[in-house]
């Protein structure tokens, strides 16, 4: 069942495609090769090429872009055909993937990621004196700080007279942001749904409850802000 469910989370896979797979594994045994995955599969190039850049298939032992070059070759392979007889899988040497591309092929594959979007910025961001959700608690009530992430949720409640109430995460932690009235109502439409942001505020720390009271908020460009954020 896990295996199931992870596999039908992976882009144009689907339900019936994971039990096939996993009925051919049951029944065959482990697949060899990436050939093999093809031959027995007979899995379409779009749903196979989604595996690949998910990372569902580096349990072969190559890298993700030789991954790609090989199913490219063996998705015509079907079964009938003889093990060991498509040509072209083997790659040329091939440069290995940024963090940044990892990142944005397995968000863009499966919706889930290894790493955090968060932390291929986040040596910039602290070059720019932003602040981790993990280090808020050390600062004083009052203090001015910076602090970015994504966008969880944003929440305008009738009764709160135009305070808007956002959710940011980054790769340590969440936090808590209050935008007052003033402030939301001069953001334009661009930041107001931006899938991550930089907030410029002031902390406001007591009885355990931690909150930033947002002065100034800037649109942050991120891999994949628009996608899932499930990170594994």
């Amino acid at each position: 069942a896990p295996v199931r469910l992870g596999l039908s989370g992976v882009r144009a896979l689907g339900t019936d495609a994971a039990e096939r797979i996993v009925a051919e594994r049951d029944a065959d045994g482990p697949f060899k090769d990436i050939e093999d995955f093809a031959r027995r599969t007979e899995l379409p190039l779009a749903v196979l090429e989604a595996l690949a850049t998910a990372g569902a298939m580096d349990c072969f032992g190559l890298g993700r872009r030789e991954t790609l070059w090989a199913v490219g070759a063996a998705a015509g392979s079907r079964r009938g055909h003889l093990p060991g007889t498509v040509p072209g899988t083997a790659a040329p040497p091939l440069p290995g993937l940024t963090a940044e591309e990892r990142t944005l092929g397995e968000l863009w594959a499966g919706q889930h990621a290894a790493t955090h979007p968060m932390l291929l910025v986040r040596e910039r961001l602290a070059a720019a004196g932003v602040t981790a959700a993990a280090d808020l608690p050390a600062l004083r009530n009052g203090h001015p700080v910076r602090i970015a992430g994504l966008v969880t949720h944003r929440q305008r409640p009738p009764t709160a007279h135009g305070v808007c109430f956002l959710g940011l995460e980054d790769h340590s932690g969440l936090m808590n942001v209050i935008v007052p009235a003033k402030i939301w109502a001069a953001q334009p439409r661009r930041v107001k749904e931006a899938g991550a942001l930089i907030i410029y505020g002031t902390m406001e720390s007591e009885d355990g409850s931690i909150n930033v009271l947002a002065g100034r908020l800037t649109r942050l460009t991120v891999a994949a802000t628009d996608r899932s954020r499930s990170f594994r």
